[in-house]
């Protein structure tokens, strides 16, 4: 794809594949529901760019939830990295009051019409999924979803639109094997 090609490295044959997977599920008119499963350091995180890329490019906002802050600091600088074309915003509990009060009176000015703001990426902790409502993500992204507990997990179904939700795991528990079976969630696998 020529969104891949523009990455700084060359994407293996099993990154390739859940790419195209992903990037076929966002064109549905339904949303997606699908656990990308590879080893730590396969290439989940660059995976899930891309799909944020893509989703990005069309108007809507991303968030990529992580169940710690330094997780979430970690991926905010990786994806900058590979991505820096995207606009991409940290939020954690740490994320003061006062910028947050005003970030986000400033996103529900500009969703009102006001004015035009780019698409952004949210990384951070389950502090986004209070804000879920304020992001109306196209995408949401949970970071090992097995330390999320269930109504953390199914925040974005209170939601007017629901999002396209893509799950990371490196952990093949049995329960995230089940929820592939019971609970309509596609596979990938980075192998």
């Amino acid at each position: 794809s020529p969104v891949a090609n523009a990455l700084p490295f060359e994407l293996t044959n099993a990154q390739k594949r859940c790419v195209q997977e992903i990037s076929e599920d966002l064109t549905h008119d339904h949303p997606m529901n699908r656990l990308l499963l590879g080893d730590v350091g396969s290439g989940k995180t660059a995976v899930a760019g891309l799909a944020c890329q893509q989703v990005l490019a069309h108007g809507y906002n991303c968030c990529l939830v992580t169940p710690t802050q330094i997780l979430a600091e970690q991926h905010a600088q990786s994806l900058q990295k590979v991505f820096p074309e995207i606009q991409i915003e940290v939020i954690t509990s740490q994320t003061t009051k006062k910028s947050s009060k005003k970030n986000i009176s400033e996103k529900s000015s500009e969703a009102a019409g006001t004015s035009a703001r780019q698409p952004t990426l949210y990384v951070g902790t389950h502090a986004i999924l209070s804000r879920l409502e304020l992001f109306q993500p196209g995408l949401l992204i949970y970071d090992e979803q097995h330390r999320f507990g269930v109504g953390q997990r199914s925040a974005a179904f209170g939601l007017e639109r629901q999002p396209h939700i893509l799950t990371l795991t490196a952990t093949p528990i049995p329960r995230t094997l089940l929820l592939t079976i019971f609970s309509h969630l596609s596979l990938s696998v980075i192998d």
